[in-house]
């Protein structure tokens, strides 16, 4: 069989030109590692296995390579010239900077690997509905159940947000024994050659013209160079590495996810830094991981998960299910990071939000929401960073009613509670 493994840029036959900056990527722009470390955990947890015990493992590594190392470089750095002889003004700009990356001798990367994972299914098989194709062939698509964290199918773009030139590979063995791979280069459309057509601004590095996955493993992190086990590794190519962004990753991971780390669900490991159950406090406590600005949140949720001297209750929203409320009073050393607030986690126990202030007292509180009719409810009114529940999301006006009564009730009942607490203690 002929290797024909190659980019392609098709066409847009004469429909509608795209620019860079999509509203997809700009969804994830304003704080493009914290979008990262959050969608990606996310889509770990979502894909855990379901025949064992073990947490799902997310593995996020920096390194550097050669630019002749990433497969056809070259048709990369022709199609950011076509696009600059297409656009001028802002996006111009935009794309002579991609030049000089893609250019560059020493090209950072960044490989996001996870484990005791399903993998993305369907790589081999093929098929509309699978988790392979929506992820590389679909936009504002998902196959995800009620009870997992991601719904909206548009989370991937946070990779490409992350890369200095808009390419990410995707890598994956499956439960199925697929193995499979294929690259996403995101630019803007541009002329092409011998016709007046432009292209749909998105290539692929494929198998055939009808953008197949190539059947294969991709290794390109020199330290990573087999996969025995399922899983799925991400290749975010010209990596945006700030300064300090792996204190930004964890800060963001523990901000979001501490709970899912305490539960077993999720272990995470940052250029080598491992975030796990056994080792939480020494992490949390650590002021060179943490961001300042994340501190308070995490320190009162590893508090809330693991103090005795926390209150307990269930409480029942009728029609719905129960929710879990931790209550916890903070003194002396540990009052400084009272946050009078409920953290809103939600199953599979990713944080969404916090609550407005619900005393004056110095405690904070969590609530769980498990795997029930509330979480499902909840999570199809979130934005698309998952960090807020939008009700008018909600079309039909009697439908919406109700379910801001219900998070109304819900809100009330958790109130109640806490001021019963603290008015007796």
């Amino acid at each position: 069989m002929v290797n024909d493994n190659r980019w392609r840029f098709p066409g847009n036959n004469f429909t509608k030109d795209e620019g860079l900056d999509t509203a997809d990527m700009e969804t994830f722009k304003k704080d493009f590692l914290s979008s990262l470390a959050r969608e990606l955990c996310q889509n770990t947890i979502d894909a855990r296995r379901d025949d064992n015990n073990k947490p799902a493992r997310i593995v996020f590594k920096s390194f550097e390579i050669s630019k002749y190392d990433i497969p056809q470089r070259e048709a990369i750095e022709k199609q950011i010239k076509a696009c600059q002889e297409t656009w001028k003004g802002k996006i111009h700009k935009q794309l002579l900077d991609m030049e000089k990356e893609i250019k560059k001798d020493k090209i950072v990367c960044l490989r996001v690997s996870d484990f005791n994972t399903k993998g993305l299914v369907g790589v081999n098989l093929g098929g509309d509905d699978t988790s392979w194709h929506n992820l590389i062939h679909g936009s504002g698509i998902s196959d995800k159940g009620g009870s997992s964290g991601g719904s909206k199918g548009i989370g991937k773009y946070a990779t490409f947000v992350a890369s200095s030139i808009n390419t990410v590979f995707y890598s994956t063995k499956t439960i199925k024994d697929e193995e499979g791979f294929e690259g996403i280069c995101k630019l803007c459309s541009a002329k092409q050659e011998g016709t007046d057509e432009k292209t749909l601004g998105i290539g692929y590095y494929g198998a055939d013209d009808k953008n197949k996955p190539i059947p294969c493993q991709l290794f390109l992190d020199p330290s990573f160079q087999e996969r025995n086990e399922s899983g799925t590794d991400i290749y975010i190519i010209g990596f945006k590495n700030e300064t300090n962004w792996k204190q930004s990753v964890v800060s963001k991971v523990l901000e979001s996810f501490i709970s899912a780390i305490m539960f077993d669900n999720l272990e995470v490991e940052v250029d080598g830094t491992v975030l796990n159950k056994a080792n939480l406090k020494d992490i949390v406590f650590n002021d060179d991981l943490i961001r300042k600005e994340h501190k308070k949140s995490i320190v009162s949720q590893y508090l809330l998960l693991t103090s005795e001297d926390r209150m307990e209750d269930i409480i029942t929203v009728d029609g719905y299910g129960d929710v879990t409320l931790y209550l916890l009073e903070l003194e002396e050393e540990y009052e400084k990071y009272a946050t009078n607030k409920v953290v809103m986690i939600r199953y599979p126990f990713m944080k969404i939000k916090d609550s407005q202030k619900v005393t004056t007292l110095p405690c904070s509180a969590m609530c769980i929401i498990g795997d029930n009719a509330l979480n499902r409810t909840f999570r199809d009114v979130e934005n698309p960073q998952h960090t807020d529940w939008e009700f008018k999301r909600i079309n039909d006006e009697s439908v919406r009613s109700e379910v801001i009564n219900v998070y109304q009730q819900l809100m009330q009942k958790i109130q109640a509670t806490i001021a019963d607490h603290l008015s007796s203690s």
